[in-house]
């Protein structure tokens, strides 16, 4: 057996550290667990791109499990470099079910009840933009969550999904229009000409359990 060169020192396999002799599979749960027991998605990104950083058996066994590469994570304003990373995620993850958070809120963004939400930068267009990354891996979403501060968005997010021809692992979905004022007593919904309600999923969500939605009506 060869011994491993670290540094000055060298290692023999006598004197490795314990954990490298565990085989791949372990290995590869163990890092899948961790990616996922905490609960902040931004940790679950963080995480794989650290295990992946530390030796090369640990990248080559990190990249070959999809289970750590889950997290979708789009921020407003949507980057280039968020767009790739998402692409990047979306393949190292192969077949494994896919958790989305799609935060478009500008944090300073000013409503007033006489303003027109359309000043707002993040646009129904731009969630169109977006989910044309993301829609075509429908079938591997297991739990979505949208925050916005306007309708549009969420008005698109509704609507191209209501096309899907199906979406068999979906569980949770958690919309959210993050404004106050539309919960206030005697509000009437706005803008009008969005005000139809359109199907979740098109009805066609059959594993769905949990939904939260604020500020957002549909059709059931």
């Amino acid at each position: 057996m060869s011994d491993v060169r670290r540094g000055s020192r060298i290692l023999s396999p006598l004197n490795l550290p314990p954990i490298q002799g565990l085989p791949n599979e372990l290995l590869s749960s163990i890092f899948a667990y961790a990616t996922h027991q905490h609960h902040d998605p931004y940790y679950t990104i963080l995480l794989p791109l650290m295990v992946s950083h530390v030796c090369a058996r640990w990248r080559e066994i990190s990249l070959s499990t999809g289970a750590l590469w889950t997290q979708l994570i789009l921020t407003f304003p949507t980057s280039e470099g968020q767009l790739i990373r998402t692409a990047e995620w979306l393949t190292r993850s192969k077949a494994a079910p896919l958790h989305i958070l799609l935060d478009v809120r500008d944090p300073g963004w000013e409503w007033k009840p006489d303003s027109d939400e359309s000043t707002h930068l993040f646009t129904g267009v731009d969630m169109e933009r977006t989910l044309r990354l993301i829609l075509p891996h429908v079938g591997r979403w297991r739990e979505c969550e949208l925050l916005a501060d306007t309708w549009a968005p969420i008005h698109s997010f509704l609507s191209d999904t209501s096309q899907v021809e199906s979406v068999p692992m979906l569980e949770f979905v958690s919309l959210s229009r993050c404004n106050a004022f539309f919960a206030e007593r005697g509000e009437v919904f706005r803008p009008r000409n969005l005000a139809e309600p359109i199907p979740l999923f098109g009805g066609r969500a059959n594993r769905l359990r949990d939904v939260e939605l604020a500020g957002v009506h549909v059709e059931w």
